[in-house]
């Protein structure tokens, strides 16, 4: 399964590698099935670090396949779980980190989770921030409702969606979640492993809502910050969300080939080829933890979406 008809880069991405099954996190990977994916790629592909990838695709004449591993958000679980497994099997991988939440930080979406999670009761009056009096007994409520509030403030100003995360806890009567992301000794340790580590903004913001100033300092604070932390150039970015048109466009794509990353990664489904823009690279998200699923989506991609990859 090395070869294609031409240079072919699919990029896998994962955002939390758990010790155990977590009903609130359903879709993402444990650390047993994370290790069997691992020994799969091990096995049967050119597993690359992401900006070598993208480089060698552009420059090679070649019809080699080649696959990059990302890991969104730069959860603690990268460096305690994913590096370790990652290091074993001798693969490289790409953390892209929102530098704002190193040390302490909680991205909103995690505050909602972890609330949810923690509340007594059986109903939660969730009136002022928009919401009903929502029955939360059961966990298959409480996973509704998260669903529910996520939807909503998704794309709401920063500001704005902050304030409601925080009315949230407040009526929840819980204490703020912490210790879910990567402190600056993780950081490390992930070099310690042979892991890269690439941008994701500061604050983890929807790009398409905010004005040229702040995007452009999203996008150049973040590179900055972590080069501060890690002592190595930053070489590659993540949009966050990553979906063209509703969460960045062709302005934040400039602003990230400006600042003078290699290359960036959005969330569209697809494989990268010669002519592909290594400004908005289509990866495979990787939520689900069994093998056969994870050849599926090779197959797809390498046989079927091949005909849409761009050619030089």
């Amino acid at each position: 399964m090395s070869r294609c008809r031409s240079p072919l880069l699919i990029i896998l991405s994962f955002h939390r590698v758990l010790p155990e099954p977590d009903p609130y996190c359903s879709d993402f990977v444990t650390c047993s099935n994370f290790e069997r994916q691992m020994a799969l790629l091990a096995r049967l592909f050119d597993v690359v670090p992401l900006a070598d990838g993208v480089n060698a695709m552009a420059n090679d004449d070649s019809s080699r396949l080649r696959v990059a591993l990302t890991i969104d958000d730069g959860y603690s679980d990268a460096a305690e779980h994913a590096a370790p497994i990652l290091a074993d099997f001798g693969l490289p991988a790409t953390v892209f980190v929102a530098s704002g939440f190193v040390g302490g930080g909680v991205m909103w979406n995690d505050c909602i989770v972890e609330t949810l999670r923690a509340v007594v009761g059986r109903q939660l009056d969730l009136r002022p921030v928009g919401f009903g009096v929502e029955p939360i007994g059961s966990l298959a409520e409480r996973i509704d409702l998260k669903f529910r509030l996520i939807r909503a403030w998704k794309h709401l100003p920063a500001t704005e969606r902050d304030e409601l995360v925080g009315r949230l806890v407040s009526i929840a009567g819980v204490r703020w979640p912490k210790g879910l992301m990567m402190d600056a000794g993780q950081l490390a340790q992930l070099h310690g492993h042979g892991v890269e580590v690439g941008a994701h903004t500061v604050n983890h913001p929807i790009l398409r809502v905010l004005d040229d100033a702040a995007a452009s300092r999203e996008i150049v604070k973040s590179r900055a910050e972590l080069e501060g932390l890690i002592g190595q150039r930053v070489r590659s970015f993540a949009y966050p969300n990553g979906k063209a048109g509703s969460d960045y466009g062709a302005r934040d794509a400039r602003l990230v080939a400006e600042a003078g990353f290699e290359c960036a990664v959005t969330t569209e489904y697809g494989a990268s080829g010669p002519g592909s823009d290594r400004f908005q690279l289509p990866r495979m998200s990787v939520w689900r933890g069994s093998r056969l699923g994870l050849l599926a989506q090779f197959a797809r991609s390498v046989w079927i979406d091949r005909e849409a990859v761009p050619a030089a």
